[in-house]
């Protein structure tokens, strides 16, 4: 059994699917397998289940279009079979169409409808797929799923915050009744933190893909579905009561297991089901778009190509920075970098100075090939800029 090792480390890329950006983050060797998230997460959720797989896997942890770092679809109200599609579209052009799918909750209802319209993966693991008799009616759906939405004075932030915290206590969320309460233990500060990341990161998109999987129903596609299939699920999941209808769905390809809460044996079980159908692939080089990953440093691409230019620095956030970049790339081309241990960059070993700051800007240039930039420091960057242009 391979042990873990939290400390290996995830590179992240981007990919250009039809025009859109798609994130992802990949680590390990060996044969390939896909991650999916729930919403409203990223692929941030599967942090430690990568580096567990890394150890006899190469892993891809894609980010759900409108979640996390990869765009949106350009749709108002979106299927889960336009997600499916395009799900479809990104494995293709990583070269993973026949890698094994591990997806849970809203994202097996994607990997799901993925496979019955002609999906080659080896293996589907579906890890809690919610099969209700009788689909969520509208008005349910309207209100579960509040518009986020951001104002001046930034109230929205305790206002959505609360609405993270409920979400995890009862559901409906807003039915705070003890009948409702989900019998789950709560999860630490760390937990919560990541969530609440992923859930501003998604923002008004947060609820695209989860209000479409309240309007999907699994039942017919699981019963005709050609994929090998497993639909599991943990014993403190609030979706594990529904094994028992996919267990009746009447598909031999479609099996059914019911796991232990342990995260530990959860991970080894994983580990274990994705080996059997898992196959060698080589992904493609990462692109570079309008974001992009410049070793672990997260920039920002704005105007035309240029051979001079500008980099605008600020700290600790990148908000006045990419004002700034708006305005600028009507004279020419302009990189907006997120700060090492800022934004979406990794941090720097611990001990780092100001030259070490400077050294990784200066490589990420060098890396671009670029040879020269007009540097706009702002704030607190503004001593990263000179030590950077020095």
């Amino acid at each position: 059994m391979p042990s873990q090792h939290p400390n290996m480390s995830i590179t992240r890329a981007y990919v250009c699917v039809a025009g859109r950006l798609v994130h992802y983050r990949t680590c390990g060797q060996g044969p390939c397998v896909v991650l999916l998230h729930d919403s409203p997460r990223s692929s941030r959720l599967h942090l430690a289940t990568i580096r567990y797989l890394a150890q006899r896997f190469t892993v891809v942890a894609l980010d759900t279009p409108g979640y996390g770092l990869s765009d949106p679809l350009p749709l108002r109200d979106p299927r889960i079979e336009d997600f499916a599609a395009f799900l479809g579209e990104t494995l293709a052009q990583l070269g993973l169409e026949q890698a094994p799918l591990y997806a849970t909750h809203t994202s097996a209802k994607i990997a799901l409808a993925l496979a019955d319209a002609g999906g080659r993966m080896a293996q589907l693991v579906l890890d809690g797929l919610s099969m209700p008799e009788t689909l969520a009616h509208e008005g349910f759906i309207a209100r579960y799923m509040r518009p986020f939405a951001p104002d001046a004075n930034g109230a929205y932030l305790a206002a959505e915050w609360s609405r993270q915290r409920d979400m995890i206590r009862w559901f409906p969320w807003f039915d705070t009744s003890p009948d409702r309460r989900i019998a789950m233990e709560a999860p630490d500060a760390a937990w919560m933190g990541d969530y609440g990341i992923d859930l501003f990161s998604a923002g008004q998109h947060y609820s695209s893909a989860y209000a479409a999987a309240m309007r999907y129903d699994p039942a017919p596609v699981l019963a005709r579905v050609k994929v090998p299939t497993l639909v599991a699920a943990r014993q403190d999941d609030v979706l594990h009561a529904y094994l028992a209808r996919a267990a009746t769905c009447g598909n031999p390809m479609v099996a059914t297991q019911s796991l232990p809460a342990d995260t530990a044996q959860w991970q080894a079980w994983l580990l274990e089901t994705l080996a059997g159908g898992a196959q060698e692939a080589t992904l493609p080089p990462p692109e570079a778009g309008a974001r992009f990953y410049q070793g672990a440093l997260h920039l920002a691409r704005y105007g035309p190509p240029d051979d001079q230019p500008w980099l605008v620095l600020s700290a600790p956030t990148t908000l006045q920075a990419h004002a700034w970049a708006e305005m600028l790339a009507q004279y020419g081309g302009v990189i907006v970098p997120d700060l090492p241990g800022f934004g979406e960059s990794d941090p720097l070993p611990s001990g780092a100075d100001l030259g070490d700051y400077a050294a990784v800007l200066a490589d990420a240039i060098a890396a671009m090939g670029i040879t020269s930039v007009r540097i706009l420091g702002i704030g607190m960057a503004a001593i990263a800029s000179a030590r950077t242009a020095a």
